[in-house]
């Protein structure tokens, strides 16, 4: 940024705060404050820890401040974050992480420290940031300030992933560790995410601490398959790392899209202070990531008997793996191990075919007593006439018998179940109910205690949405609630069917009202000739306590009734107390009532409200005959 180097003495003037702001970017914040307010824009300067460019996610210790602001525009406070809207810091880097594996290469590359630099440029991202996506950048000293219902502590801050902006608008939600300082089990780890419908590539790269960790890293190690990615289902994808030596690690993942532009999407601190002795690396990778991809569906194979990338095997077990696959097509697979050749284990595994139906047969060996390979799949599309091939893929399958992948997965998802118990989030107490009942572990009794907990978070969410009577929120929560785990039960509850009536009226007085509304200029005119709409509208109003003059021609009562809102008219109508309306009320409504034939030709808008007028009309005079009579 550039200079001023003009003196200033008065300290609250335009030229002075930009001075500042070009000396020392954090003023920017400030500047923006003192623009706001004299725009007479409610504006709150705030200050506290950030994750910035330099945070590190296995430092504890680095506290990183910042100031940033919060505005109230369009009836609601927002985050503004002009620092970081307006500058970036490019090239930071420090010395002590070298770079150990990128997407299953090795490398021994070390870093030289780097402050960076700072770059002016306009990032709309920091503009009205919604405060669930900001409180994983950002924590208030003041916790009010974080403007949420369920505010962060100061451990829930440092705990939380480490997320790139990207991570926000990429489609790829982070499912397990939800943190961002992962423990390793015996040098074993892994990243659970779901993937976006859209096609996008997931890559990783692997660092290792240099100074923090007490081991070296060994020269004759070779990075290249201690990590590796698996599908665990369509769009879901996992990062399965086995580290061989104890230290410090960082994991960073990256996406490439389409086009091949590529963003950072999250980085986690990994500590291992332990490994097993003789810890071996995985068998050969393949170029296609384990199990069964979208990629698959669309080259034409389908309904595969395992859809997970790694499937648990014994010592000399039987494993039969098949799917669809045109009759056209040709099928081939082999086994890939860290020692044996494929031509050694060519007996191994073999292809039948039933029409269109492929099986892959595998007998592990024998002799091996903790058998883990790769078998590699390869389906054909040839051309018959000329015999060349048109096209293939690969179909790969992680075949092992580390079951401490399945006993660090059960954990994670138990954990993480246990905690989601505790907390007020329905969506994430149901995501880890979805995934705690996917896992197929052992129940311990913790699925009824988890629904309960999710009976209790929807009745709660439910109840909300009443009170606040918003059509879209009460579609959306029904949505919701209706496609939890609990959902089957909850549509045949009272709470959820009475909520849904309300919905479906609301929606049937909204659409007649909104049908009225649209009568502007020269359709108002036709309006205007329909006598009984106009009557029945003069008998609502003059039975919610409206004075006879305000109503005296169409023109004020059509402006009367866009005065009022929806939402307001209906809450107004379904919470009216009879006992208030008086004799001259009701005479005046019901003169207008006898001149309408009470069809109104299909309109259903209107029709309800002169029902709701005759039923208030035959209450009054009900109560005024039993009153007579006494």
């Amino acid at each position: 940024m550039s200079k001023m180097t003009e003196i200033i003495t008065d300290e609250d003037s335009p030229r002075f705060y930009l001075k500042r702001a070009c000396e020392h970017p954090f003023f920017i914040g400030r500047l923006f404050v003192k623009m706001c307010r004299a725009a007479k824009i409610p504006c709150i300067l705030v200050k506290g820890q950030v994750k910035s460019t330099s945070y590190d996610t296995t430092n504890k210790n680095i506290k990183l401040e910042n100031i940033w602001a919060v505005v109230y525009v369009a009836s609601s406070w927002r985050f503004v974050f002009p620092h970081w809207a307006f500058v970036a810091s490019k090239g930071h880097q420090k010395e002590n992480w070298m770079l150990v594996e990128d997407c299953g290469q090795a490398f021994r590359t070390k870093f030289k420290a780097s402050d960076g630099e700072l770059v002016t440029h306009v990032n709309e991202f920091f503009f009205l940031t919604d405060p669930e996506v900001l409180k994983y950048m950002c924590y208030p000293d003041d916790s009010e300030k974080q403007l949420l219902t369920e505010p962060w502590t100061e451990e829930n801050f440092f705990a939380s992933p480490y997320f790139s902006q990207s991570y926000f608008s990429s489609g790829w939600i982070l499912i397990r560790p939800l943190t961002g300082q992962i423990k390793t089990e015996a040098g074993r780890c892994f990243v659970d995410l779901s993937s976006p419908e859209a096609d996008s590539k997931l890559k990783y790269q692997l660092f290792f601490d240099q100074s923090c960790s007490e081991s070296k890293f060994p020269q004759e190690f070779q990075m290249d398959r201690y990590v590796t990615m698996a599908n665990q289902g369509l769009r879901k994808e996992s990062i399965m790392m086995r580290l061989p030596v104890t230290g410090t690690y960082k994991l960073v993942l990256a996406v490439v899209n389409q086009a091949g532009y590529e963003c950072n999407l999250m980085e986690f601190g990994i500590v291992c202070d332990y490994v097993e002795p003789e810890i071996r690396p995985f068998p050969p990778q393949p170029q296609n990531q384990y199990g069964f991809t979208e990629t698959a569906l669309k080259f034409g194979l389908s309904k595969p008997s395992h859809k997970e990338g790694t499937v648990q095997v014994k010592s000399g077990e039987k494993i039969n793996i098949s799917f669809n696959v045109p009759s056209e097509d040709d099928v081939s697979a082999r086994l890939l191990h860290n020692t044996r050749t494929p031509e050694q284990l060519r007996n191994n595994v073999s292809v039948g075919r039933d029409n269109n139906r492929a099986t892959v047969n595998v007998k592990l060996p024998a002799d091996d007593p903790s058998p883990e390979y790769s078998l590699e799949i390869e389906a054909i599309k040839s051309d018959k006439v000329s015999r060349t091939v048109k096209d293939k893929i690969m179909l790969n399958y992680l075949l092992t018998s580390d079951y401490s992948w399945q006993e660090a997965r059960y954990k994670g998802v138990r954990e993480e179940l246990l905690a989601a118990m505790q907390g007020k989030n329905l969506d994430r107490l149901n995501r880890a109910l979805e995934d705690f009942i996917a896992t197929k572990f052992q129940d311990k009794g913790e699925i009824e205690k988890a629904k309960t907990a999710l009976w209790a978070l929807c009745k709660e969410e439910m109840e909300k949405t009443l009170y606040n009577q918003k059509l879209k929120e009460m579609e959306e929560c029904l949505i919701k609630i209706a496609n939890t785990c609990v959902g089957k039960e909850a549509r045949e509850k009272f709470w959820f069917k009475h909520t849904q009536q309300l919905y479906w009226n609301l929606e049937e007085f909204l659409q007649n009202h909104r049908e009225g509304q649209l009568l502007t200029g020269d359709e108002v005119n036709i309006f205007k000739s329909s006598d009984d709409a106009i009557n029945v509208l003069f008998a609502v109003f003059i039975l919610l306590g409206e004075n006879q003059s305000e109503l005296s021609t169409w023109q004020k009562i059509w402006t009367k009734m866009n005065q009022i809102t929806a939402n307001q008219l209906h809450e107004t109508l379904i919470t009216f107390d009879d006992s208030v309306l008086t004799r001259e009320q009701v005479d005046l409504a019901e003169e207008k009532l006898m001149r309408c034939d009470g069809s109104f030709h299909g309109d259903k808008f209107h029709r309800t409200l002169y029902l709701w007028c005759l039923n208030r009309v035959k209450s009054f005079r009900s109560r005024e005959k039993c009153t007579k009579s006494n």
